[in-house]
C-alpha cells in the first residue's frame, strides 16, 4: 500500500514539474504557434490531474490508516483470546488435579 502511495506521489511530482516546464516554455517561446489558451488549458489539466492524484493519495492514506487500526484491533483481540484460553487451560488443569486427588482419596478409602 505504501509503495502505491509513493508511486502516486512521484507521478504528482512529475506532473507538477511538467506544469512548471510548460510555464517556462511559454515564457521562453514568444513566437509559439500555439495560442495562449492551449498552454492555459494544458496547465489547467495538469493542475486538475495533480488535484485528483492528491485526492487519491489522501484516500489511500485514510484506507491504510483504517486497515492499520483494524489490524491492531484484531491483534489485540487475538492476544485477549490467547490469554483467556491459557487461563481456562490452567483452570481445567487445576480441576483435573483436584479430581485426581479425590479419586486417589476414594481409592485409598476402599
Amino acid at each position: 500500500m505504501s509503495e502505491a502511495i509513493a508511486q502516486v506521489r512521484e507521478i504528482a511530482d512529475h506532473l507538477q514539474t511538467l506544469a512548471v516546464q510548460a510555464d517556462i516554455l511559454c515564457l521562453n517561446c514568444n513566437t509559439s504557434n500555439l495560442e495562449p489558451r492551449h498552454s492555459y488549458k494544458t496547465r489547467r489539466q495538469a493542475r486538475a490531474m495533480e488535484a485528483e492524484f492528491n485526492e487519491r493519495i489522501e484516500r489511500m492514506e485514510r484506507v491504510q490508516k483504517e486497515l492499520q487500526e483494524q489490524l491492531a484491533k484484531s491483534q489485540q483481540e487475538t492476544r485477549d483470546l490467547i490469554v483467556r484460553s491459557r487461563e481456562e487451560s490452567l483452570e481445567q488443569n487445576d480441576q483435573l488435579a483436584r479430581m485426581m486427588e479425590m479419586i486417589s482419596v476414594l481409592v485409598k478409602g476402599k
